[in-house]
Parts: structure tokens; C-alpha cells; sequence
């Protein structure tokens, strides 16, 4: 897929993507490629397993940027039918965060939507702490 990457400047310039611009999404395409190795750098299980690999990473939205702007190259030029990273832009951490408070007062609201009784909702986030609580020392 190397062998891509001319192409892929050009697509780049074409774009009006500075030249620093084109330099980190250079870097990190090959970065992927890297960790790809021989494996097929445009099939789906190899993107999905790159983008757990960089749930850990600091520098992940660049990274995934890069790698979004490389399908859609891809896509450019008939490598592949759709950019399969664009569904994931929902998923990537554009969602909102939410505390377990928050949660919790949530959940309690829709009970309470369905005159479900006090005692009731106390028990079930009751529950749900107990469960949490089980869950992540367990997991130590």
C-alpha cells in the first residue's frame, strides 16, 4: 500500500492541505501501515484493530483523522466502496460525557416516568451501584 502514498500526497494537495498537514498525516499513515504489516491495510478488521490499538494512544483523534482522510482517498480512487471509519465518527468520542450520577439521575427519571414506586427505584440503583462496585473491584 506504500506504493499509494505519491498518490495519496497528491490527493492531498489537491485538497489544499498545508504542508505540515501533509507531513503528520504522512507520518501517521505510516504509523498504521507499520502496524498493519502485511495484512491488507484497508480491510475492516485491520482498521478496527488499529483504532482499539489506539484507545491507549494520546494522540488518537490525530491519528484517526489521518486515517479517515486515507479511506477517503481510498474511496477516491476505487480501492475500496465506502470510507468505512465514517460511521465511526459517532463512536469516537464525539458523544457527550456522562457521570454515573448523571446516569443514575437518569435512569431514576424514567422510573419515575412509569410511576414506578419510590422503594422501587431505590432498590433497582441499589443494584445497579452494588453491580458496579462488584464489577470494577473484580476486575482488579
Amino acid at each position: 500500500m506504500t506504493n499509494y502514498l505519491p498518490q495519496f500526497i497528491h490527493f492531498l494537495r489537491l485538497k489544499n492541505y498545508s504542508p505540515v498537514t501533509i507531513r503528520n498525516y504522512l507520518s501517521d499513515i505510516n504509523k498504521y501501515f507499520s502496524f498493519a504489516g502485511q495484512q491488507n491495510v484497508l480491510a475492516n478488521h485491520t482498521l478496527f484493530a488499529y483504532i482499539k490499538h489506539l484507545s491507549t494512544k494520546n494522540n488518537r483523534s490525530r491519528y484517526l483523522a489521518s486515517l479517515n482522510v486515507f479511506c477517503q482517498f481510498a474511496v477516491d480512487q476505487n480501492l475500496i466502496p465506502r470510507n468505512p471509519l465514517k460511521k465511526l465518527k459517532f463512536s469516537l468520542g464525539r458523544t457527550p460525557q456522562i457521570t454515573l450520577k448523571q446516569l443514575l439521575e437518569q435512569y431514576q427519571n424514567h422510573l419515575q416516568k412509569y410511576n414506578v414506586s419510590q422503594n422501587t427505584i431505590r432498590n433497582y440503583l441499589n443494584d445497579i451501584k452494588q453491580f458496579i462496585h462488584w464489577s470494577t473491584s473484580s476486575a482488579t
